[in-house]
């Protein structure tokens, strides 16, 4: 028989977790899936929901949902995008881009802050490498499973006007994720963007004290993409 516990029991040492900003910013840097489920699991806790597939999918639908997001035909099979039943659409992942890069949601930032950085961070380190005009440029998250290859994130045009884009592809042939989402610059207006169906969302910006060109007043996205299957890539 085990003794009883002490009423009072001395405390040896205490662990605390990064705090969530940087476990967000690591799991989209790096794809980090098992961040990504435990992320999930917590939005479920947070929520009073079941730690399970179910309720985190439940969960991660409510907090979309209460950021009037766009969730027609989404599907939430698990936290980390892996299973062949998520889907997303294009209009979901620019929306979210978006509000993230919003001057009035300093929570969402670290979706913004996390997203790799072409030819220097996570991801996109080998992407984008001797491109002076992509490389420390594009900051965008992978999304790669057999024949399904995405890019989804932010770019900075020759105007200084940050553009959300999501770019994704089906029935793909070739299991390496592309070597380059795209092949002209600048980037195409959003206008013309939208009507291909590529860049299905942008951000106007305002000018700086100094000049400069930075994120303003947000353009919303005209046109909605079907939704596809997608998730991270190692």
């Amino acid at each position: 028989m085990r003794p009883a516990p002490p009423s009072a029991p001395e405390r040896i040492a205490v662990v605390h977790s990064l705090p969530l900003s940087d476990l967000v910013e690591r799991m989209l840097t790096y794809s980090d899936n098992d961040i990504a489920e435990a992320l999930a699991r917590q939005t479920a806790l947070a929520a009073h929901r079941p730690a399970s597939f179910d309720g985190a999918a439940a969960a991660v639908r409510d907090a979309l949902a209460a950021q009037h997001l766009p969730l027609a035909g989404a599907v939430f099979a698990d936290g980390s995008g892996l299973d062949q039943d998520d889907k997303v659409s294009a209009n979901l992942l620019s929306h979210l881009l978006l509000a993230a890069a919003a001057s009035n949601q300093p929570d969402l930032r670290p979706i913004v802050t996390g997203l790799p950085v072409a030819a220097f961070t996570g991801t996109l380190s080998g992407r984008y490498v001797g491109d002076t005009a992509g490389a420390g440029t594009v900051r965008a998250k992978t999304g790669t499973l057999t024949g399904v290859n995405t890019l989804a994130g932010t770019v900075v045009d020759a105007d200084g006007r940050l553009l959300a884009f999501a770019f994704m592809t089906t029935g793909t042939t070739d299991p390496r994720p592309p070597r380059r989402p795209w092949t002209g610059w600048p980037p195409r207006s959003p206008t013309a963007a939208a009507a291909s169906g590529r860049p299905v969302a942008a951000e106007r910006a305002a000018p700086r004290p100094d000049g400069r060109r930075t994120p303003g007043n947000l353009r919303r996205p005209s046109r909605s993409a079907t939704p596809r299957r997608t998730g991270p890539v190692r």
